[in-house]
């Protein structure tokens, strides 16, 4: 069982490694931003190599990073409900 709970842990960090890597692409404008994030998502996919619940945080703040620059893409500011 616990091997099974290893298995989809890893399969849930795979995913969202994924939705990062296409949500940094679908970014607008600089391209010099898309591409740090792009070397962020490989740092993060090498680290996940040696520890993955360590990638998984970085990953997760890469991702609140993504968030935050398509919210501000779209002119709306995080205040707001």
């Amino acid at each position: 069982m616990e091997d099974f709970d290893e298995q989809k842990r890893y399969e849930e960090f795979a995913a969202r490694l994924r939705e990062a890597h296409r949500r940094v692409r679908a970014l607008p404008g600089d391209e010099a931003a898309k591409e740090a994030l792009g070397r962020r998502l490989i740092a993060i996919a090498n680290l996940a190599k040696r520890d993955v619940p360590r990638a998984a945080r970085r990953l997760e703040r890469l991702l609140t990073d993504v968030e935050t620059r398509e919210r501000l893409s779209r002119g709306v500011s995080g205040s707001e409900n």
